[in-house]
């Protein structure tokens, strides 16, 4: 999809810098089009149900992309939260090719597949983007969870993938921490960003109030390491 609305509706020199940002380094490739592509998500996946979400979001993405004013209802924004998901999901299994390793656990990619909604484990956030970086640039990054408040938590991690695209800004936040513990200072709510799952029955604006340019997008695109942990019912 993404391939299709850039080189038709948003046409861009061939000279068009594509970064992918890693917690290892930042590769930068020059061309006309978006081919991330990974051989690891099965034709059946590919042409099924993800190609469903792709079509579902398309109405969704691009009037955001085109920069006008608009509000996404509580359906739209569980779509986009999908979608945005599913990409940062593929995305990873593109990237560790290269890195050998994978930041998003299979039992999250496992949980998407069945029940087509992000991991309950993760969070989606939405922000609006002005700079340089133009085209799609992705930042992968991982952090362990380690508080003083909870020192029994064990060797859990805390993964952020964000894409943005011409200026839409799309974050999966995760961790892969038991279900009753609830993370304390990950999110991160305020003028920049929406989030739009867990689902909220609320419309919210595009774009925010503020937009990120380039230094703060890869402020934002960095895991929020927690402030605390809070043990809930088993």
């Amino acid at each position: 999809m993404l391939s299709k609305i850039l080189k038709e509706d948003f046409p861009y020199p061939p000279h068009t810098k594509f970064r992918v940002r890693t917690q290892t380094g930042v590769t930068d490739r020059f061309g006309p089009s978006v081919d991330i592509v990974t051989k690891r998500v099965c034709e059946a996946c590919n042409c099924g149900w993800m190609s469903e979400i792709e079509m579902a979001t398309q109405p969704i993405l691009e009037p955001l992309m085109r920069a006008g004013s608009t509000s996404l209802s509580p359906a739209d924004q569980a779509i986009l939260s999908l979608w945005a998901a599913k990409t940062a999901m593929t995305v990873d299994l593109a990237r560790s090719r290269a890195t050998h390793q994978r930041l998003v656990p299979e039992s999250h990619c496992r949980e998407l597949m069945r029940t087509k909604q992000p991991p309950r484990r993760s969070e989606v956030w939405l922000a609006a983007h002005t700079g340089d970086a133009f085209g799609c640039s992705t930042h992968t990054h991982e952090n362990a969870i380690a508080l003083d408040t909870a020192p029994d938590l064990g060797p859990y991690q805390i993964y952020t993938i964000t894409i943005n695209v011409l200026g839409v800004v799309l974050q999966l936040v995760g961790d892969t921490m038991p279900e009753h513990w609830t993370l304390e200072g990950v999110s991160q709510p305020g003028p920049t960003a929406h989030r739009i799952w867990p689902p909220r029955e609320e419309f919210v604006s595009w774009p925010p109030p503020v937009t990120l340019d380039d230094d703060a997008l890869a402020r934002f695109a960095y895991v929020r390491a927690p402030t605390d942990a809070v043990l809930g019912p088993p």
